[in-house]
């Protein structure tokens, strides 16, 4: 009795035999060929296994977000830090004689404006305790003096503790962003205009770890 081979019961199972072929192969399983009936069995397994494979896939809207977020959070390319000049600290900024002391007592509650520059740039940041939580609160805004109708969109902002990434934002069409996190000794800011260059602003400075005293 002659055999199919392995590839022609491949075919059979997954429907890509010719109608003649299918025919001789159903035949000769009819006639009793447990050889051939056990390795079309095999072949229809693998088939079933095959077919089923599509339904484990994740929808297609599901891999674009994912693979959004991997964009999102990837490496950047490597950025020199660029540090800039503090033009206008609100803490520093000396307050009437009559409300200095009230002004002492209170600045822990106030929010802290700082404003920063770093050639063209420039990077407004309002800072302060979030109320009801140990939390703070960063809002900032970045813009190009140089070019004001330039695009500040995207930029990339990053709060540091150290080497590790603690949160991390784009700038919106009007240069904004919001940051929110737990306050320790190591934190630092960091402002990507683009790829190679980085503003780099260290936040302990401005009493991040719990004290608002610089």
């Amino acid at each position: 009795m002659k055999h199919f081979a392995q590839e022609e019961w491949a075919d059979f199972a997954r429907g890509l035999a010719s109608a003649d072929r299918r025919a001789a192969m159903q035949k000769h399983l009819a006639e009793g060929c447990k050889k051939c009936a056990k390795t079309a069995g095999l072949w229809r397994q693998v088939a079933r296994t095959g077919a089923s494979e599509g339904r484990y896939e994740p929808p297609p809207a599901t891999v674009r977000c994912a693979k959004a977020q991997f964009d999102f959070q990837k490496p950047q390319p490597s950025a020199s830090p660029w540090m800039p000049t503090l033009i206008w600290d609100s803490l520093l900024h000396p307050a009437q004689a009559g409300l200095r002391t009230a002004a002492a007592e209170s600045r822990r509650d106030t929010p802290r404006q700082i404003l920063y520059g770093a050639g063209s740039l420039r990077i407004d940041l309002t800072l302060q305790p979030q109320v009801g939580s140990n939390k703070w609160v960063l809002i900032g805004q970045v813009l190009d003096t140089g070019q004001p109708l330039r695009s500040v969109s995207e930029v990339i902002a990053i709060i540091q503790d150290g080497r590790e990434q603690v949160c991390r934002a784009l700038t919106n069409r009007f240069g904004e962003f919001r940051l929110e996190f737990d306050p320790t000794k190591e934190l630092t800011l960091s402002v990507i205009p683009q790829p190679g260059n980085e503003v780099r602003i260290p936040l302990h400075a401005f009493g991040t770890q719990g004290d608002t005293d610089a």
